[in-house]
């Protein structure tokens, strides 16, 4: 027991460690932020670095303490801010990450994933998660072609393609691919009978994907699925020939 809460306590002090000799933790677009699963990975080479230019700096003063005491003080000034430039300037970006990289606020590149190297106040970096995403599309009052109302939801699936994209052209894409979902499922429905709807769901769902699609590829995302999951007919049309599964009592 004793082990574990020594091991965690070493891990939490390097981590501090590692996010001082940072500076400050470079953060993504809230969309692409933390998420369960697969949060940011800690920068260890950062820490590393960082100790053993602590070290390096305390060998170089030593000597200087008894017969220049000033020269000492202005020697370890000089090795921590330079051991803090080093290591801050090194940054990692995990297998699903990307770094988008801007140079006094003009975009520079994209890094990762790996290892990377940026200049320290003059870069800053907006990580961006490039895996599949999921979408809720809450429940819509939807009218049919043939004038039938119901109520229908959904999920949408999409991911990254070009981080560059994703942050400079949309400031919150989560927001902007749900609003643009909910729109383009009501569009859509529109343009199928109540028949259709509860018969040609796939149909659907690949035309509400594509009508999504061609708006966020502009954000440099991609929809890589659409499932409409309950359908809600009006009560005096539910009978024994609607499945269950399309929202019958």
């Amino acid at each position: 027991m004793k082990s574990r809460q020594s091991n965690a306590g070493f891990d939490e002090a390097f981590r501090v460690l590692t996010e001082f000799a940072q500076g400050s933790r470079t953060k993504g677009t809230e969309t692409w932020g933390s998420q369960p699963g697969g949060s940011r990975i800690i920068n260890y080479v950062s820490g590393i670095v960082f100790v053993v230019g602590l070290v390096i700096t305390g060998v170089l003063c030593a000597p200087l303490l008894e017969a220049r005491p000033g020269l000492a003080v202005l020697t370890g000034l000089a090795g921590l801010v330079i051991d803090s430039a080093v290591a801050s300037s090194i940054r990692i970006a995990a297998q699903w990450e990307r770094g988008v990289v801007f140079q006094l606020g003009r975009f520079l590149g994209v890094r990762g994933p790996g290892i990377y190297l940026i200049i320290p106040l003059f870069d800053q970096v907006r990580m961006v998660d490039m895996r599949v995403r999921a979408v809720n599309i809450d429940k819509q009052q939807v009218i049919t072609k043939d004038n039938v109302p119901m109520s229908i939801d959904g999920v949408l699936f999409y991911k990254g393609e070009e981080a560059e994209h994703a942050v400079i052209r949309v400031q919150d894409h989560r927001q902007a691919i749900q609003l643009n979902a909910r729109a383009s499922l009501r569009d859509v429905i529109g343009q199928y009978t109540l028949d259709q709807v509860l018969t040609e769901q796939e149909a659907i769902g690949r035309s509400i994907q594509d009508a999504v699609g061609k708006e966020t590829k502009e954000w440099g995302l991609i929809v890589t699925g659409l499932k409409l999951l309950e359908l809600e007919v009006p009560e005096d049309l539910k009978n024994d020939d609607v499945p269950p599964s399309l929202g019958r009592a």
